[in-house]
């Protein structure tokens, strides 16, 4: 890792400067020291000068890096900078952008904003100049630039793109696979538990998205992208026009179809009428996969039998049961 050229430090600068203006010096002059910009392979990195003093006592072949990664230089020598720098450029920000909740996960993925998305904007915001994205609980979210000034965001049409993305995402990966840990987690908890309901009014007493020993919780718009997500795998359903309650699958519906069909069949149990009741709590059926879950599930998984003609599912005075084809 070698220090930046004068060319260099010159085209980081100006990046830097769209966004936070002269509160560079701060970034250099910190009240727990000084720091710097070395640059390895393209990439800028941030760091201070103490822990330069330490690497130094590394063989260099051993030392891959050290300090957080501000962005890269392109091949035609721009600057981009990479998310990994907000969180120390946010704190400087001249000029701020919030959005509104639903145009988060779009930025997120690197999309711009429209109006609609847009929750409030710094007065006095220049065009083309770079601001900082958050959320309206004024949490960062990224980098931007104002494709409008605030004048002209107010007359702007609600689909106009009012803030352009503006940082290259190496997290975007890093997105997907948080964002797949999580889901894995939420449909693991609940096959375990045998949750297959879920209200997002509790969203936050929710063991996956809360520790109650750490008192600890997950934001509500990250919930919200969680949710949204398994949503689009297949693995919740909403069971209500607001969007507050949801059916959990953590296996499709045909699989879970599959998957009590198969059990019936090994037992010889086709032309058997049985209730609700003897298939999800009997003795018969308590090794089963399906033994205990939510009724609402069961007669989701039924549903899709029906759609192929292999159970008839009725009621009688008050009991629900099924007969399998």
């Amino acid at each position: 890792m070698r220090p930046l050229t004068d060319e260099e430090t010159t085209a980081l600068f100006e990046k830097l400067s769209k966004y936070i203006g002269d509160n560079i010096r701060l970034l250099l002059e910190r009240p727990d020291g000084l720091y710097t910009f070395r640059l390895h392979k393209e990439r800028v990195y941030y760091c201070s000068e103490n822990i330069i003093k330490y690497a130094m006592h590394f063989p260099r072949k051993e030392l891959l890096s050290f300090g957080t990664c501000f962005g890269k230089f392109t091949k035609t020598k721009k600057f981009r900078l990479h998310i990994t720098a907000l969180d120390f450029v946010a704190p400087y920000a001249k000029y701020k952008v919030w959005l509104k909740p639903s145009a988060e996960q779009q930025f997120l993925y690197g999309h711009n904003v429209m109006k609609t998305g847009l929750g409030r904007i710094t007065e006095n915001t220049p065009k083309y100049n770079g601001v900082i994205v958050y959320t309206m609980n004024d949490v960062p979210l990224g980098f931007g630039v104002a494709a409008k000034s605030t004048v002209e965001c107010r007359a702007a049409d609600p689909l106009a793109t009012v803030i352009t993305y503006d940082s290259l995402q190496p997290n975007l990966d890093t997105r997907r696979k948080q964002l797949d840990a999580w889901c894995s987690l939420i449909l693991d908890y609940c096959r375990i538990k045998k949750t297959c309901t879920f209200d997002v009014n509790d969203a936050t007493k929710f063991p996956p998205f809360s520790n109650s020993k750490l008192n600890r919780q997950l934001d509500n718009n990250f919930i919200q992208i969680i949710l949204e997500e398994l949503r689009a795998r297949g693995n919740i359903e909403w069971q209500d026009k607001n969007k507050r309650r949801c059916l959990v699958l953590w296996k499709s519906p045909e699989e879970w179809a599959k998957t009590v069909y198969q059990w019936i069949n090994a037992r010889g149990m086709n032309g058997t009428v049985c209730t609700f009741y003897e298939l999800l709590h009997g003795d018969d059926s308590r090794t089963a996969e399906f033994h205990d879950i939510d009724p609402q599930l069961f007669r989701r998984i039924l549903s899709e039998l029906e759609k192929c003609g292999q159970a008839v599912v009725f009621s009688d005075n008050g009991v629900d049961g099924v007969k399998f084809n």
